[in-house]
């Protein structure tokens, strides 16, 4: 009985820090649009390209427009 209370303790403990975690990262998709354009200039795609991939995020999204 007693092993039954601590392992549903630990799951529920699990559960709710994913959970925590996972609205952590995903609360501003602005920053998704900005990670995603980090991403595609690291992995060498045309910079042309990633401009333009960002843009059309953040205008999806509802964020302000890039500088660029």
């Amino acid at each position: 009985m007693k092993l039954r209370r601590v392992t549903l303790a630990a799951v529920a403990a699990f559960v709710f820090s994913s959970a925590a975690a996972l609205s952590a990262v995903a609360a501003d998709p602005c920053d998704t649009c900005w990670q995603r354009y980090n991403r595609c200039i690291e992995v060498g795609s045309d910079p042309g390209y990633c401009e333009y991939r960002v843009t059309q995020c953040l205008a999806a999204a509802g964020c302000p427009a890039p500088p660029f």
